[in-house]
């Protein structure tokens, strides 16, 4: 049976994390996280100890036979991240748009949003005289020879 106090106590006055104590007391995080909220447990500041923890290594570990001889990269060039960015934002995308598509989202991040407006506004402006050349009629006659035209054929 866990000793629901002594639970409380480490929480509130050391860094450990509930998936950690749940652990360690062989208790469901749940069960855990379900007791700390009803019984609203808070962590003061000024209580708590530091615990040693297991820092996460980085890098391969020590006599790794697969990092003989790699230093790594100390200086990353911005194009891989650049690029690393890119995927995790279209990585979704690009399962359902075609290549064609993603090649041009990837283009316009290369442009300033103020750019891209101006594009917007640009192209709107165009299809607005575009739209205007093909509805431009000269007289209302030019609109009735057509709707007569149309109903002759039917």
């Amino acid at each position: 049976m866990a000793n629901w106090d002594e639970i409380q106590k480490e929480w509130e006055t050391t860094k450990i994390s509930l998936a950690d104590l749940a652990e360690k007391h062989d208790i469901k995080l749940g069960t855990l996280k379900s007791r700390k909220s009803r019984e609203k447990w808070s962590r003061d500041a000024t209580k708590i100890q530091k615990v040693a923890t297991n820092e996460k290594q980085v890098g391969a570990p020590k006599g790794n036979e697969n990092a003989k001889g790699n230093r790594g990269n100390p200086n990353p060039t911005p194009k891989f991240e650049k690029r690393n960015s890119i995927a995790e934002k279209h990585g979704f995308f690009s399962k359902f748009l075609p290549e064609e598509t993603l090649e041009i989202m990837v283009a316009m991040n290369e442009r300033s949003p103020a750019d891209l407006i101006w594009d917007q506004i640009q192209i709107q402006y165009a299809a607005i005289i575009r739209a205007k050349r093909i509805m431009h009629v000269e007289s209302k006659d030019e609109m009735i020879k057509e709707i007569n035209a149309r109903n002759i054929g039917k």
